[in-house]
């Protein structure tokens, strides 16, 4: 470049003529492409700007959301994302509820599968919070003894009551209410998300540092910490709002719209 008067500072104005493009011809068979652009007229005084033609044809200004839209991997949407991720949510819970959907969580089933693929043997170890069944994602999400009380304390909180304790039920009764904003919805996802996730964590207690939590102690953390959610929205003042939030003792403070 530096050869024919040209460097990394220089501008489109330097290399176009009345709309046409004036390259070195020392370049003709180098960059024949150059060559092939089309003509084009600048206009003085206009700031430069950067823009990004989508897909679809359409010439935007430039975001990093529009290259990374472009440029990411998709994979087929599923049922249970809009149960994962919205703008009610926890941060950690959400993700570690996309961890449970994934499986991708290390239960004992997975080490006992990947200790047998790498040594030959397997080493049977049972739940850590029952000391009963084999840990699995089924069997922590909520078939297990102690995790399961901590779910039927915690359903009292929320329009839950008949929904059975396991993952697969949960989730099916979730999802038609995935994409609802109405505060039972919302309620009831941050408290299955909130409860997996602290039931995980109590596990990782018992497996890492020997510290065990009685369920009552896990459940209170639970509300305690949707509660603390739910102090962040705003509400439209009508009686059965009114009514859910005296049941988790918010009434007191003003949290609702302005009319």
């Amino acid at each position: 470049m530096s050869q024919h008067g040209l460097s990394i500072y220089s501008k489109v104005a330097e290399v176009v003529h009345n709309g046409i493009w004036i390259w070195p011809d020392a370049w003709r068979d180098l960059f024949p492409v150059l060559f092939q652009l089309n003509h084009f007229n600048l206009v003085p005084n206009k700031q430069d700007v950067t823009l990004w033609r989508t897909d679809e044809g359409k010439i935007m200004p430039f975001s990093s959301k529009l290259g990374w839209e472009a440029t990411r991997s998709r994979g087929q949407e599923v049922a249970w994302s809009k149960i994962v991720w919205s703008g009610c949510n926890i941060p950690r819970h959400s993700f570690h509820c996309w961890l449970i959907f994934r499986r991708k969580l290390w239960t004992q089933d997975r080490i006992q599968k990947w200790n047998y693929i790498t040594s030959g043997s397997m080493n049977m170890m049972c739940c850590l919070l029952c000391q009963r069944e084999l840990e699995s994602h089924e069997h922590l999400f909520f078939q297990c003894s102690y995790s399961s009380s901590i779910l039927d304390a915690i359903k009292e909180k929320s329009s839950m009551k008949m929904v059975p304790n396991k993952w697969v039920d949960i989730v099916g009764w979730l999802l038609p209410k995935a994409t609802s904003s109405s505060l039972n919805s919302v309620i009831a996802k941050l408290l299955i998300k909130a409860a997996a996730y602290f039931v995980w964590q109590e596990r990782n207690y018992r497996f890492f540092n020997n510290q065990l939590r009685p369920p009552e102690v896990i459940t209170s953390i639970i509300i305690d910490t949707v509660r603390l959610k739910l102090f962040s929205f705003k509400y439209k003042d009508k009686p059965h709002v009114r009514k859910i939030l005296e049941d988790w003792k918010m009434s007191s403070i003003e949290i609702f719209e302005e009319t």
